[in-house]
């Protein structure tokens, strides 16, 4: 019954939903079902239109045109390489980025952090190994450069110094450490690449041998070793693995690492440890305090600063 009184809550009271409609006459029809995701930049919702199975997403904010017109563009220029075969993204069906709209197939599977979570140590390698090939099936744009350390530590220093609350102090001590690890990796090699922009196992749906990239949102291209590390610090977080410290675990660094074609050994010694570093920055500085992932956050970045938890 809450299912059912939640789904017709949604369909006939639920203000975004209501206003997408009156925005985009060919949303008239949505039915929803329920609701899959709600964040700071974007709501989501399962349903159906004109007899299909959808996922609508309404993007908020005075960005909102902009975010839904990057997100369309990136569906559309990855699906006509990755329409077919193992490694995909669903299907684009319509996109209205001047009322913040994108609708897109529903597509069937499981989240690749709960197979995570399930899995043995063994079965957790394989998932994140497809994990991998997803990416490096995905990346466009490959290219090498120097790393710019140093710009990564002033810039996520900014960040961290303006924040106040009860992490400040955890706050401070990341900037400290990214200032003084810059220097030593500041100028290594980087490989690069378009990528995902939000890589972790909540936006991977695997159905048999196919695996299902969500929510695309790079621009420009970025560090590979950057994408590696948003995928670590969500898995600690969303699907920690078992027996390992608390944080990003190494195992599975080393097995997103060991799939041909990602950054070569040298080249992650030197930079998922700064990486990580960079990625819990921006974690910290968009934390909402009493949110579920917020503690899984805080024991992260503190056994990241121990020094407990530096994937390499």
């Amino acid at each position: 019954m809450q299912g059912f009184v939640s789904s017709i809550w949604l369909r006939s009271r639920h203000p975004a939903i209501a206003r997408a409609r009156a925005a985009v006459p060919a949303l008239a029809g949505f039915a929803p079902r329920r609701r899959l995701k709600t964040g700071d930049a974007a709501q989501v919702f399962a349903g159906r239109l004109d007899g299909q199975e959808v996922v609508l997403k309404l993007f908020t904010g005075a960005d909102a045109p902009q975010l839904a017109a990057r997100q369309a563009d990136a569906l559309s220029a990855r699906g006509r390489r990755l329409g077919t075969g193992p490694w995909r993204v669903p299907p684009l069906l319509f996109a209205a980025p001047a009322a913040g709209v994108l609708v897109t197939a529903l597509v069937p599977g499981d989240r690749l952090d709960h197979l995570m979570s399930a899995a043995d140590g063994p079965g957790r390698d394989r998932q994140l190994a497809a994990a991998a090939a997803w990416l490096l099936a995905a990346a466009e744009e490959p290219s090498a450069g120097a790393f710019q350390a140093r710009h990564w530590a002033r810039v996520r220093g900014e960040g961290l110094a303006a924040h106040e609350g009860p992490d400040a102090p955890l706050a401070r001590a990341l900037a400290a450490h990214l200032a003084a690890a810059a220097p030593a990796v500041h100028g290594m090699r980087v490989s690069r690449a378009r990528g995902h922009g939000d890589f972790g196992p909540q936006n991977l749906i695997r159905d048999g041998d196919t695996l299902w990239g969500l929510d695309l949102g790079a621009v420009a291209p970025g560090p590979v070793l950057k994408e590696v590390a948003r995928f670590l610090v969500t898995a600690a977080v969303l699907a920690p693995r078992p027996g390992a410290p608390p944080g990003p675990a190494a195992a599975d660094a080393a097995a997103l690492l060991a799939v041909p074609g990602m950054p070569p050994a040298e080249e992650a010694a030197g930079l998922l440890p700064f990486l990580v570093g960079v990625e819990l920055a921006e974690r910290l500085v968009r934390l909402r305090p009493g949110t579920p992932r917020a503690a899984g956050i805080r024991t992260a970045l503190a056994a990241y600063l121990e020094g407990s938890s530096r994937p390499a």
